[in-house]
């Protein structure tokens, strides 16, 4: 009976590709081939500077949204503007009176009233200044899009779930390569992350489409 139940748990467990055990093998080979089809489709912030977000008064509202006209993507007015100060790859601050009284959407308000530092006083690191509730977009004009209106919302979780989805995936891929040194254990666990992993890239997938 032992001896029976241990074979039927190596069979359910093993993941050779001798073809012992064809259930195993098409498991995998499908999850890496939907990981790697969801890694190839999902948008990434290619070039999108992240740390640039702490370098604008209330500059978590739209991240990276405040200077690229879709995530990733090209410049808005404003992100030339700060194109121009900035060495390109830098985080310097940048943010100053001059930048503050533009006006680089041409919507009549400057960048520092949209973003609630009239002034140019702020400086990285101090608390967000004015009303966060009254934050416009400095680079888009039409509409003068506000604080979690719309795309905005869903702006701010394109960076965490392509990291985390990311990290899920370097962890699906090591569960499998160890598989052989515990087939029962990883095996399941391989499962448990694979699935984790497509449901952290398609909300990732999501959130990219959203927010554009």
């Amino acid at each position: 009976m032992r001896a029976s139940t241990s074979n039927k748990l190596n069979r359910e467990y093993s993941c050779d590709f001798n073809g012992n055990n064809s259930y195993s093998r098409r498991w995998c080979v499908q999850t890496g081939l939907l990981l790697l089809l969801l890694m190839a489709f999902a948008p990434w912030e290619c070039s999108a500077i992240p740390e640039r977000v702490d370098l604008i008064p209330n500059g978590d509202t739209f991240r990276c949204l405040s200077c690229h006209v879709v995530v990733g993507g090209a410049l808005n007015p404003f992100g030339e503007a700060v194109k121009q100060l900035v060495d390109e790859g830098s985080t310097d601050p940048f943010w100053s009176a001059e930048l503050a009284e533009t006006d680089s959407d041409g919507d009549g308000l400057s960048n520092g009233e949209e973003l609630q530092d009239p002034r140019g006083l702020w400086q990285p690191g101090q608390d967000a200044p004015g009303d966060g509730t009254r934050v416009t977009n400095p680079g888009i004009a039409e509409g003068k899009p506000v604080a979690g209106s719309g795309r905005y919302r869903f702006a701010r979780y394109v960076e965490p779930l392509g990291i985390s989805t990311f990290c899920l995936m370097v962890l699906t891929a090591l569960a499998g390569f160890f598989m052989p040194k515990n087939r029962k254990l990883l095996f399941r666990w391989h499962k448990r992350l694979a699935v984790t992993t497509i449901l952290f890239a398609l909300s990732h997938v999501l959130c990219v489409i959203l927010s554009h």
